[in-house]
């Protein structure tokens, strides 16, 4: 399950998922406003799909709207899009742009996958995955 904010992007993704025949539910809607109480959240993995210079807003964003559901965030984790190289301005380069972030919200880090990248110019090599779970 997504969800995803714009609406065009919820079309291609049913889209992909429909051809391919691979379920997928995209829910179009903003993720910081959406009521978590509504899912089963239990040996949950969410994905936040942006890298660390341009994703803190969403990332905080989204945490802040955990912290509400702190009783049933058992086995529950975060994955974040890091980076290998860093813009000059960047304001976190430790744990792959998001070590302040980690350890603001109390995140352990499970481990990190880098896999080849396509998808941005700015990541000419390839794209780290950092596995967090909730220390709750």
């Amino acid at each position: 399950m997504g969800i995803e904010i714009d609406r065009n992007l919820c079309d291609l993704q049913n889209e992909i998922s429909i051809s391919s025949n691979v379920k997928y539910e995209i829910i179009n809607g903003d993720s910081n406003s959406i009521d978590y109480t509504q899912f089963e959240l239990e040996k949950t993995m969410i994905f936040i799909s942006a890298l660390p210079e341009l994703g803190e807003m969403i990332s905080y964003s989204l945490m802040n709207q955990f912290k509400k559901y702190k009783e049933k965030l058992h086995k529950v984790g975060i994955t974040l899009m890091g980076s290998h190289t860093y813009r000059r301005y960047s304001r976190d380069k430790s744990k792959w742009g998001w070590g302040k972030f980690i350890d603001e919200f109390g995140l352990k880090m499970v481990g990190c996958v880098s896999l080849p990248s396509s998808w941005t110019l700015d990541e000419k090599k390839e794209t780290p995955y950092l596995f967090t779970l909730f220390n709750y």
